[in-house]
């Protein structure tokens, strides 16, 4: 998800990093109050994040075709 909004590998890896810190923190904050396990939630909120930016660009891709 980081390559697709950088240039370089620095600008990957800084984005990478905000992304990640971003979805740790709220996968803790969500699983604090149910007193869920946080690791399978901060994988599914991962998960939800790429395939919803997988499913935006084929999106894009199919309407600059048509």
């Amino acid at each position: 998800t980081a390559g697709q909004f950088s240039k370089s590998l620095w600008q990957m890896m800084g984005i990478a990093v905000l992304i990640s810190a971003f979805l740790s923190t709220l996968g803790l904050s969500l699983s604090y109050a149910p007193d869920l396990p946080s690791g399978p939630i901060i994988v599914a909120l991962s998960g939800a994040v790429y395939l919803l930016r997988s499913i935006g660009m084929h999106i894009k891709k199919r309407k600059q075709k048509g």
